[in-house]
């Protein structure tokens, strides 16, 4: 071998020596690590170790492994046992820190072999799970107190059942092997598992959807069973649903408790998987539990990218780039990561990424440590769901020993009227009357609390504005991994308006008591109860009526009716009776009352009894026929009003017939006078003309008597003796002429003023006639208007009539 190969060689291993110690201090750094002697005593251990157990390392190294442990815990001796047989052992073991707390650990043990097969040492790899034990045991001690106090079931999400309590077992009154794997609709009325209803309700159920509320149930006997219940999906690590529990209170007599949710956690093995990669991410080696947890095997992952294992979104993302860009320049990367295995499921872990350096403090590879927590996701996923459940639908609140307040959800604090800031640290004192938490028993009970034991019930509580709360709650106290108390838990359902509307009721029942008769029967009419105010109104004493029909108060003519036949048939079947009813007193006289029948039904709907709630109105009903006779004899007197009423429209009607004919009378006699008027108008023209001719004819016989003058003259003068005769005769002709003409005038003037005179009593009289007809007119509207009024009057008359014919059949009928 040349000196370059030894030198290579040299090289080479000196490389791989710092290559195995980088590895170590990788490890040393990720895992609390211990190193022992074959016979148990401890040689080294790292830091993270001796910080874990609270020791110092020169107080720790020298001693025995099992000086770390419980005193008399055989499984660490069973381990050292096969330990010292060359056997690995990994589990969870339970250790002692040096201040005495109880630490839980997950241990792989790894011992070391010589070529015969002694063991050397024993390497310790341990992870603390303190916190995660104490969080199940918290969990699994609050679903041990629903347990305690709630019905619950469990089936898969075709309505199978796969588990139920004793609890729910005694309240339907099954055995668990009964109903196991038998579907949900045994517990259900046949109308009800067959309609399309049920079968959405299961639907909704597998799709993950919530259902609460009150059911009515079947036990096994046929009975029913009325529950507060809650419906609630199981969701797993994906959010997908994988059972449905349900949480059930009985509410069969009228008592309301919350339904609680609860989920069992299984307890899983976690293992260590180590893998390695190179800065780029690519698989360099990987263990056996890497492999078994993701289910491939080397061959197929060797060479293979990291994305692998991912979700192709996050592969592809940025975020992931620089996850890998990171490591590569020696960043450590710890937490919870989603994977995928080789069938495609998803798988959780708490792993660290760890950049190994070379000599130089370059990254060189990536090694990663993971432990499997898919099914502690699982559980918690479970917790989660189980604890939303009981939020939605109950109060709940948590104390510790002494009764101090660590916290309320919000049903508690709306119920209450608190913030969380007002009642955390408070005492629970804050929510009792001052004479309940002065009281002995109050102490006592907490006191009871702190021993470990349950507490449930009714409890009176009061509010931050001071009113009254009623809660149906139980006190369930919370133990640790040691049976230790650690806390209480209060789990409460809101009772105060069923306690009121109970108390609203009794009062309602007892103010009709004592305001009004009450008598009870069952379906065929005897009596089961009677008050006194029923007994004072029918004469007769309790022992007189107890166990007697309904009859006995009836008048012979109301039992022979076929109404009183169907009366109690109509009762039996559920139908309400009311009215005012005629019933006899044990003397034998008449009693009205005005009474309800009452059917009383049961749970199932069903009447079983019959409540009647009367009040005598016998003086009510004697006026009212009293009343009714003033009525017939108030119709009477209406009627011969109405008739009256009749008679005085034919007369008005009569006189405004003669009205109207007197009108057309005068307005004709009018008409007339007009004409009159017309004509002496013309008359008096006409006579004014005549004057004018005389006048004219005045005027030429006088000139003709001037010229028969002045011709008689001339005549003479000439000695025309026949010419004088003439001229004289024309003389006398024009005298006389004009002496019929004056006559004539006079005449005329006298016929003038008669005319005149006839015309101006021609316009009195027509002023008269329009006057008589503006009185006609006002006489015909004044009838119209009698006559209006009348026919009102007789419409009033004839309504009262009716309105008094209706309240008779009213009274007749009452």
């Amino acid at each position: 071998m040349t000196a370059y190969s030894r030198l290579e060689t040299r090289f080479a291993a000196e490389t791989d020596h710092l290559a195995q110690q980088a590895m170590l201090e990788t490890i040393d750094q990720a895992h609390a690590i211990a190193e022992y002697a074959a016979d148990g005593t401890l040689l080294r251990a790292n830091e993270r170790f001796v910080q874990m157990l609270g020791y110092t390392t020169e107080s720790l190294v020298g001693r025995h492994y099992l000086e770390l442990c419980l005193p008399g815990d055989e499984a660490h001796e069973i381990a050292w046992e096969h330990l010292a047989q060359g056997q690995g052992v990994t589990g969870e073991f339970q250790n002692l820190a040096r201040d005495g707390r109880h630490l839980w650990l997950l241990s792989h043990f790894h011992p070391t072999v010589d070529s015969e097969g002694v063991v050397l040492r024993v390497l310790h790899l341990a992870s603390d799970l303190t916190d995660s034990k104490d969080f199940h045991a918290d969990v699994a001690a609050r679903l041990a107190a629903i347990d305690r106090v709630q019905a619950v079931i469990e089936f898969d999400l075709g309505g199978h059942v796969l588990h139920a309590n004793d609890i729910f077992l005694d309240l339907m009154g099954y055995r668990l092997e009964d109903i196991q794997g038998q579907h949900h609709r045994m517990f259900c009325t046949p109308g009800h598992s067959q309609t399309a209803e049920y079968t959405a309700f299961w639907d909704h159920l597998a799709s993950g959807q919530v259902h609460s509320g009150e059911f009515k149930r079947l036990g096994k006997d046929g009975r029913e069973v009325w529950i507060q219940a809650s419906y609630n999906p199981v969701l797993d690590s994906e959010g997908q649903p994988v059972r449905v529990i349900k949480f059930a209170t009985d509410i069969t007599e009228r008592k309301q408790q919350g339904a609680e949710v609860q989920a069992l956690i299984d307890a899983i093995d976690r293992v260590q998987a180590v893998i390695e990669f190179d800065l780029s991410g690519h698989v360099l080696h990987a263990n056996d539990n890497f492999l078994r947890l993701m289910g491939y095997s080397l061959s197929e992952i060797r060479g293979q990218h990291h994305r692998l294992f991912c979700e192709p979104a996050y592969a592809q993302s940025r975020a992931y780039d620089a996850f890998w860009d990171q490591l590569a320049s020696g960043r450590v990367h710890s937490g919870e990561f989603r994977r995928l295995r080789s069938d495609g499921q998803p798988v959780w872990i708490q792993a660290s990424y760890n950049p190994v350096f070379d000599p130089e403090g370059y990254p060189v590879k990536v090694v990663k440590f993971a432990t499997d927590i898919t099914d502690i996701k699982r559980r918690t996923a479970d917790n989660e769901s189980l604890t939303r459940a009981i939020d939605r639908v109950q109060g709940v609140v948590e104390f510790d020993l002494s009764g101090h307040v660590l916290h309320a959800n919000d049903n508690f604090l709306e119920t209450l009227g608190y913030t969380l800031d007002e009642v955390v640290g408070q005492h629970h004192r804050m929510f009792c009357t001052e004479d309940r938490a002065r009281s002995p028993e109050y102490q006592e009970r907490w006191a009871q609390l702190a021993r470990g034991e349950l507490l449930a019930g009714v409890f009176h509580r009061v509010d931050k504005q001071g009113n009254d709360v009623w809660v149906r709650a139980s006190y369930n106290p919370v133990f640790d991994t040691a049976g230790r108390v650690l806390k209480v838990v209060e789990f409460s359902t809101d009772i105060t308006e069923a306690k009121r509307l109970a108390a609203e009721a009794t009062s309602k029942i007892d103010a009709l008591s004592r305001s009004q008769a009450v008598v009870e029967f069952d379906l065929e009419g005897r009596v089961l109860s009677a008050n006194a105010n029923f007994l004072r109104a029918l004469g007769y004493a309790e022992h007189e009526v107890l166990g007697q029909h309904h009859s006995l108060f009836c008048p012979p003519d109301v039992l022979a009716s076929p109404t009183y036949r169907h009366f109690w048939a109509d009762l039996a079947q559920g139908r309400f009776q009311s009215g005012r009813f005629c019933r006899l007193s044990k003397q034998g006289t008449e009693v009205w009352i005005q009474a309800t029948y009452n059917p009383v039904l049961d749970h199932q709907g069903r009447p079983w009894k019959i409540v009647k709630f009367a009040m005598d109105v016998t003086e009510q009903v004697q006026r009212e026929q009293r009343f009714g006779r003033q009525i017939d004899a108030l119709s009477e007197t209406l009627n011969a009003m109405q008739g009256g009423l009749g008679h005085l429209d034919d007369q008005v009607r009569q006189s405004r017939r003669l009205g109207n004919d007197t009108q057309h009378q005068a307005e004709e006699s009018g008409r007339c006078l007009t004409r009159i008027q017309a004509t002496a108008d013309a008359l008096c023209q006409t006579s004014d003309s005549v004057h004018q001719v005389l006048g004219l004819i005045g005027e030429i016989a006088g000139q003709s008597h001037q010229t028969a003058l002045n011709g008689a003259v001339e005549a003479a003068r000439a000695g025309e003796q026949g010419l004088v005769v003439v001229t004289e005769e024309m003389r006398r002709l024009a005298d006389r002429s004009s002496e019929a003409t004056r006559e004539l005038a006079r005449h005329l003037s006298q016929t003038g003023r008669q005319a005149e005179e006839g015309r101006r009593l021609s316009g009195d009289t027509e002023t008269c006639l329009r006057h008589l007809l503006h009185a006609l007119n006002q006489t015909r509207q004044a009838l119209d208007e009698i006559q209006a009024a009348t026919q009102q009057q007789a419409l009033h008359t004839q309504r009262a009539s009716q309105l008094l014919a209706e309240l008779q059949q009213v009274t007749t009928a009452r």
